[in-house]
């Protein structure tokens, strides 16, 4: 069997594992609103809630530590983090915890409820 490593630019398929939790794509934007996101298709001084969930996501990836993975259509994306984030010196369920506490931290931050995230392990794939 051979493994291709490179880039497969006619490939339409995805897939993640991350650590965490799903959030529906509502929730999601309701933070975005509550944390006042800046639309890169709008002026810099001027910040409004935007509605495109890849940009809220993106957005709130620069905020936070966390990472938002889904299928490019559905009502829910995983909010967490993937295997490689997890330090060198870190245990399992150090790593869990940290994870745990940044759920909170970003649900405390953007005004969503999210107390005492049932966090797992989720793995996904799914073709466009």
């Amino acid at each position: 069997m051979k493994i291709r490593t490179g880039f497969v630019s006619n490939s339409s398929s995805s897939s993640f594992c991350i650590y965490g939790m799903y959030v529906d794509t509502a929730t999601l934007e309701q933070a975005a609103k509550v944390l006042q996101v800046e639309s890169s298709e709008c002026e810099k001084s001027k910040k409004y809630p935007i509605d495109n969930i890849y940009e809220v996501t993106e957005y709130l990836e620069e905020k936070t530590e966390l990472v938002y993975r889904g299928p490019s259509e559905g009502e829910e994306r995983c909010i967490g983090l993937p295997p490689e984030c997890i330090k060198d010196d870190e245990t399992g369920k150090e790593f869990k915890d940290r994870v745990a506490g940044l759920l909170q931290a970003f649900a405390k931050e953007g005004g969503i409820d999210i107390n005492n995230p049932k966090c797992s392990w989720h793995t996904e794939g799914w073709y466009d």
